[in-house]
């Protein structure tokens, strides 16, 4: 089976860089608007330093008790995070993503830019249809026969 490349399963518009000084707060109000789970944390070069999820907000900051308006990114963001190049295939970005729990990788694109957040619920849906795709035809083919087998008698 021929799967496709992160970049061809890509949500466009799926991710937004922001800078490890932001508070918190300012965090999760750019991923409540977004509807994003995560967003990307790029250092004044642009170089990724670490994403900030769902997860980090509520287990590394509201259940330590931490002020979101007086926590930095940099003190709870998941640091030096796994990416994937956006020219890989969607099995090796599921794969990565099994084996270290990760849900929202960084996609970098040409020039080493990230281009995009690969969300593990997007490869899971893709590679479905896929396996759907190429089952459906083989159970048609199977209920035919038995069907065309029940008729000849």
């Amino acid at each position: 089976m021929k799967t496709k490349t992160v970049q061809e399963i890509l949500r466009k518009n799926s991710f937004v860089t922001i800078t490890p000084d932001i508070m918190v707060r300012r965090a999760a109000k750019i991923m409540s608007r977004r509807k994003f789970g995560a967003l990307t944390v790029l250092d004044a070069d642009d170089k990724l330093v670490g994403i900030i999820s769902e997860r980090d907000i509520v287990w590394r900051c509201l259940a330590q008790g931490m002020n979101t308006g007086k926590t930095r990114v940099e003190q709870i963001m998941t640091a030096n995070p796994f990416f994937i190049d956006a020219k890989e295939d969607i099995t090796v970005a599921l794969g990565i993503m099994l084996e270290h729990n990760i849900r929202h990788m960084p996609v970098q694109c040409a020039q080493g830019n990230f281009c995009g957040m690969l969300v593990i619920s997007d490869v899971v849906k893709h590679l479905k249809k896929e396996v759907e795709a190429q089952i459906m035809p083989m159970l048609f083919e199977r209920e035919k026969g038995v069907l065309s087998a029940a008729f000849a008698h």
